[in-house]
């Protein structure tokens, strides 16, 4: 069993000298991963033409899931326009199950499933809309090489 934890934080500010304008964006990022893998797994086969024979294979099952929130904010410093405007941004998640099975060490099947949610945060007026994303896959690898 394996486990892994990451959290990220940025915060960059950039200045427009000719429209006396400063850019705020923040970001934060929080990614878990969790990870079992069972070695040794018997399989009989007690069909023909494998007549009892027993498959000694791996079966390997993650889950990821991350978070993202990020934010962008303009303040106008000088002028008879100075004002800040309200933040804008996103927030999104996402997890993935993926199960991988290896028959052999040339044979191996592993399949997916990644659901993402984006939604735009609720100050601001957000050009974002709120979105749903789901991808489902299959890989099926044979090696045919030394």
């Amino acid at each position: 069993m394996n486990s892994s934890i990451s959290v990220g934080k940025t915060r960059s500010l950039t200045l427009a000298v000719v429209s006396y304008q400063i850019t705020q964006a923040n970001s934060t990022q929080i990614n878990f991963t969790l990870g079992y893998q069972k070695t040794g797994l018997k399989v009989p086969l007690n069909f023909w033409p494998f007549d009892g024979a027993t498959l000694d294979n791996t079966i390997d099952f993650s889950f990821n899931f991350s978070f993202a929130d990020n934010e962008t904010q303009n303040i106008i410093v000088a002028g008879s326009n100075a004002a800040t405007n309200p933040p804008i941004g996103t927030t999104q998640i996402t997890f993935q199950p993926r199960l991988s099975y290896a028959l052999s060490q040339r044979v191996n099947a592993a399949a997916f499933w990644q659901y993402t949610q984006t939604k735009p945060k609720a100050s601001g007026g957000s050009t974002v809309f709120a979105s749903t994303r789901q991808e489902f896959g299959f890989n099926f690898r044979i090696s045919i090489g030394n």
